[in-house]
């Protein structure tokens, strides 16, 4: 029997907020700094921003539609202004949805960057295979015992999945930063 991924049993979606944690902030500092040289002036968001902690700490507006205990700038992905952002940063969120809420996600970055903006993704890797609970439909997947999804990418799989979701008028190229990291620019 062959199951479609969006017939699969996934956690609800508000549950990606258990996975949110405080550790991220070297992730944090890296992107900045790579943001800062690659696209210096303009404004920032942190598109999935988790607990909020990397993003005020490096000074950037926060989109985070299951916030706990702060308020982000967005909770909801079609009130950030489209065209807008110079630099955007998306650490570890699309491993945590699924499928097509990732797609979601994705064109959603794509359409809040300016023309010129920079994106940098980072999403866990085949490290999501250790955690305790069943296993996705998609390779590298599972449903944890916490009732969290988790999907790992390798870095080749990243790439070709951005640039198949954005299409024309992006550029992803490989970042080494997280276990596998893209850069997007949106072209003219």
């Amino acid at each position: 029997m062959n199951i479609h991924l969006d017939d699969f049993d996934y956690p609800a979606a508000e549950n990606a907020a258990k996975t949110q944690i405080k550790g991220t902030l070297p992730t944090y500092h890296n992107a900045r700094a790579i943001l800062n040289e690659r696209a210096p002036q303009g404004r920032s968001i942190d598109f999935g921003a988790g607990l909020g902690i990397g993003a005020s700490e490096i000074g950037y507006e926060t989109f985070e539609p299951y916030a706990k205990k702060w308020i982000p700038d967005f909770n909801k992905a079609e009130d950030v202004p489209s065209n807008t952002y110079s630099r955007l940063t998306n650490l570890n969120v699309l491993n945590v949805v699924k499928r097509s809420d990732r797609d979601d996600i994705v064109r959603d970055i794509g359409r809040v960057l300016k023309v010129g903006g920079q994106a940098i993704i980072t999403t866990r890797g085949s490290d999501v295979m250790k955690a305790a609970g069943r296993n996705g439909l998609e390779p590298m997947s599972k449903v944890t015992s916490r009732n969290t999804y988790q999907k790992g990418f390798k870095v080749a799989e990243l790439l070709d999945y951005l640039k198949t979701t954005l299409g024309n008028g992006f550029t992803v190229e490989r970042l080494n930063l997280g276990q596998a990291g893209a850069i997007i620019t949106k072209e003219k």
